[in-house]
């Protein structure tokens, strides 16, 4: 998922919120868990975040996350943000986290994760 963080998600300090960039990882954490396993998904845990950097209206953010781990009730789900000045060719690690997702069955309740063969 690629954003361009713009006036509208900085804080009083003149650069992104923290539960902004929190929101996006989740986000995109929770798709590629879903992808991973075509089931009802839901946040668990996230491990520490590491800002790295600050991160400035105009940057554009690069936001990845992989399947890393499948222990059958959870995925393990690591996502990292990449950030691009907009006017020059700079590529740094902003962000990184880990994020643990729970499957849920139609009751709400956890259930077992087989991987789903369609996704690469």
């Amino acid at each position: 998922m690629t954003r361009m963080v713009t006036k509208k998600h900085l804080n009083s300090n003149g650069i992104l919120f923290g539960g902004q960039l929190m929101k996006w990882m989740d986000e995109t954490s929770f798709i590629a868990a879903t992808r991973y396993s075509r089931k009802k998904m839901v946040t668990y845990s996230v491990d520490k975040i590491e800002f790295k950097i600050p991160i400035y209206a105009g940057a554009f953010l690069e936001i990845t996350s992989t399947v890393k781990e499948n222990t059958g009730v959870k995925l393990r789900v690591y996502t990292k943000i990449v950030m691009e000045d907009m006017y020059e060719d700079n590529l740094r690690i902003a962000a990184e986290s880990w994020f643990t997702f729970v499957c849920l069955n139609e009751n709400g309740l956890p259930q077992r994760i087989k991987y789903y063969t369609g996704q690469e």
